[in-house]
């Protein structure tokens, strides 16, 4: 198709709608211009207003079934987690009741037979269960105070690492957000487009982090 010739019909809306103009398209995919241009025949704006058109169309058309049927599948996926939910917590509590019966049963019934048997030992008996009673702590505080500094050590590395990784976090959503931006900035500006408009924060690199991380920790720890 030739080039279009200019139009002789005056248009009285677009001076007044300019804001209205520029958001129509990121809106509804399809300019005013365009619009303009398929109604003067242009092939490729009827081409696409047309397949615009025909998705449109199916989409209404399939709305409301689909809605329904979604509906459907939303509440009967809550309603089976909401049983399985339910079930799972009265099975649990009666479990752990019934475990507490047999627990109990178990308890007294140990207790009548060491206090029987406890009625006859000797000292010599007492004395050895209040030895090993007394080996049991030392094992148990010995235990208790390596779990502590373990964790303590393990929490330290772990907060240490994700201190490390704070700034390559924060770099990938800078990315991210300035990608946004910059395409934003494109669609406006078209052929007039310079990125050097757009300044771009950027925090120390991963490998710079580590580097000053594993400095501080060889002065500071000595490891």
């Amino acid at each position: 198709m030739g080039k279009m010739r200019p139009l002789k019909i005056k248009d009285h809306v677009s001076q007044k709608t300019g804001r209205i103009r520029k958001k129509f398209k990121k809106t509804f995919g399809v300019s005013p211009h365009q619009i303009t241009l398929a109604l003067l025949n242009h092939e490729k704006s009827q081409n696409l207003i047309a397949d615009m058109a025909n998705d449109g169309e199916v989409i209404s058309k399939f709305a409301q079934p689909v809605l329904e049927r979604m509906k459907h599948i939303i509440e009967g996926t809550k309603d089976l987690n909401r049983v399985h939910s339910e079930v799972a917590k009265l099975g649990g509590d009666a479990i752990n009741q019934i475990q507490k019966y047999q627990d109990d049963s178990e308890l007294a019934n140990t207790k009548y037979i060491n206090t029987a048997e406890e009625q006859k030992l000797s000292f010599t008996s007492a004395k050895d269960k209040e030895s090993l009673r007394h080996k049991n702590a030392i094992a148990l505080g010995t235990l208790q105070k390596w779990l502590a500094r373990h964790t303590e050590q393990i929490d330290g590395e772990y907060k240490y690492n994700q201190t490390q990784l704070s700034t390559e976090t924060k770099n990938q959503q800078i990315n991210l957000e300035y990608d946004e931006k910059l395409g934003e900035y494109r669609l406006d500006m078209g052929s007039d487009f310079n990125p050097e408009l757009l300044p771009k924060k950027q925090y120390a690199p991963l490998e710079v982090v580590k580097r000053i991380a594993t400095t501080i920790k060889e002065t500071l720890l000595g490891f």
